[in-house]
């Protein structure tokens, strides 16, 4: 199983290779540990279902204090350990809600347009990309009748002013993905998910299934 959106955790694997994997004892192949880590009860076994692994996943997501055992992401466990305020500030969310119009009529922006057309405005204004700044676009509407689509974004709490100026002081000529281009701009931002109700809760559920990649 792994995480298509950024995550820093000491459970989540952060290297090139295996990015977003999740190192989750349920998973482990079954039998005992080499390491001895583990208890063979602990490791994957036939009783377990999609409901129990995403239960298990869930609970190592919302501990207050992560496990920093055996972790599949180093740095991230150092940081609980030596600075976990730190950490919890780096876990704190925002939640953005961009306008988006399509110059031409008849197309639309997809997330992956949108994605390209962001870290493209964060090289253009700080030099850095998504990896130095995380954030995870969580829903992208149709086309309402007055032609606009919207976009809301989750991201870590200490990048959402750098994606809004970003956002914010893009120019038609920045805002182009494979010729076709939008205006942006960023209609409200907020630390709780109530700034998502614009976009339908059906669009809500699915945007957070696909997180998931088993």
């Amino acid at each position: 199983m792994k995480f298509l959106s950024e995550l820093w955790h000491p459970s989540i694997y952060n290297s090139p290779d295996r990015k977003g994997e999740v190192c989750i004892s349920i998973l482990h192949p079954p039998g005992d540990d080499e390491w001895g880590w583990e208890d063979a009860s602990e490791r994957w076994l036939p009783v377990h279902s999609v409901e129990s692994i995403l239960i298990s996943v869930i609970s190592l997501l919302s501990s207050d204090t992560p496990c920093t055992d055996s972790p599949a992401n180093v740095d991230a466990a150092k940081q609980v350990r030596e600075d976990l305020p730190g950490y919890r500030k780096t876990m704190e969310f925002a939640y953005i809600l961009v306008s988006v119009q399509p110059l031409n009529p008849s197309s639309q922006i997809t997330d992956t347009a949108f994605k390209q057309i962001l870290n493209n405005a964060l090289i253009s204004l700080y030099g850095v990309v998504n990896g130095s700044v995380h954030y995870d676009i969580i829903a992208v509407t149709s086309k309402l009748p007055n032609g606009l689509q919207k976009v809301g974004l989750k991201c870590a709490n200490e990048h959402s002013q750098l994606i809004k100026n970003s956002l914010s002081t893009a120019s038609t000529a920045s805002t182009t993905f494979l010729g076709e281009s939008y205006k942006m701009g960023v209609l409200d931002s907020a630390n709780t998910p109530a700034i998502l109700n614009p976009v339908t809760e059906s669009e809500y559920k699915q945007a957070q299934s696909a997180q998931f990649q088993s």
